[in-house]
């Protein structure tokens, strides 16, 4: 179960074959976003980036994905970094 490894304990684990990194809604929002607020690191980097995903072409998302979504062709995971107004407390756009 990843919810009870670090970040990097899941980077470094020898996967089988096939295995496909697929957080569950819980995990992403109680694990990876927690650290993600806290100041991430690069492993959690490593796993989901930072991409402002509203800036690049959607065909360049799998090549941007993380370490572990690359080449899967149903899910790419990135925090989004939040643009200035909704940081003012304005309404997200």
């Amino acid at each position: 179960q990843m919810c009870c490894k670090t970040p990097k304990e899941i980077m470094e684990q020898e996967l089988p074959v096939g295995f496909r990194f697929y957080p569950t809604e819980v995990e992403l929002i109680l694990f990876y976003l927690r650290i993600q607020l806290g100041g991430g690191d690069a492993t959690i980097h490593s796993l989901i980036p930072v991409l402002d995903v509203f800036s690049v072409e959607p065909t360049q998302l799998p090549n941007l994905a993380g370490e572990r979504c690359r080449g899967d062709g149903e899910q790419w995971l990135f925090f989004v970094p939040r643009q200035e107004r909704e940081a003012r407390g304005g309404r997200p756009s």
